[in-house]
């Protein structure tokens, strides 16, 4: 008798990099997700001119928990969180993946790791130092450098953050949310899933909003 078992191929993890789009929305909707999870109230967002090229600095806050083991970072699929979140959402894993093709710098609880493309691929391994102090009003600080200009990231913060999880501040001004059902006549919740039925509605009603990210169905 043979006996077989699931495995993971380390190709998969060399192929990673096709799973992900590398658009800045759906980056900061994983960002934003993460934040929420680890019950985070504000997100606090600044970005510059990198000194070194023609990108655009991004060094987004939150003050949620932080992140308990580093480790976990790079396990694609394995999320790290705790057994509530996990019953109620199942998450996937992938989050900070997202930055897959950008690299990322991550600190949180006087931990810092710089995470490269080739890190994320598993083709080299990350060095966790210990940070010389650390904030205890900040949850986790993610560093990472854009092509697109600051006005596109403005633009690009203020849709997924309008009907997003969790309050953003830009550059020191506070963006505007709303829920995205507020204007439905009826409004029924389905295992996690808030769904609102519109009367005279101006916009397409074929979308659904996926922690701030909408989406056409």
């Amino acid at each position: 008798m043979q006996t077989i078992e699931a495995k993971v191929s380390a190709r998969i993890l060399s192929k990673a990099d096709r799973l992900f789009t590398n658009r800045l929305s759906q980056i900061f909707v994983e960002l934003l997700q993460n934040a929420r999870r680890a019950g985070a109230s504000l997100v606090t967002v600044t970005t510059s001119p990198s000194p070194t090229d023609s990108t655009s600095l991004i060094t987004f806050t939150d003050n949620g928990s932080g992140i308990e083991d580093f480790n976990k970072l790079l396990h694609l699929g394995e999320s790290g969180w705790d057994q509530a979140v996990e019953r109620a959402e199942d998450p996937a894993g992938m989050g900070l993946f997202a930055l897959l093709h950008t690299g990322v710098v991550v600190r949180s609880r006087g931990k810092t790791a710089t995470i490269t493309t080739d890190a994320f691929l598993g083709k080299e391994a990350v060095q966790v130092h210990d940070q010389d102090s650390v904030d205890p009003k900040t949850g986790t600080t993610v560093v990472f450098a854009r092509e697109e200009t600051q006005a596109a990231i403005l633009d690009i913060l203020l849709r997924v953050a309008r009907f997003g999880p969790v309050d953003v501040k830009v550059n020191g001004e506070l963006l505007k949310r709303e829920d995205f059902l507020a204007n439905a006549v009826y409004i029924k919740e389905v295992d996690g899933v808030r769904i609102g039925v519109f009367v005279g509605h101006s916009e397409p009603l074929e979308s659904v909003n996926f922690h701030g990210n909408l989406i056409r169905v």
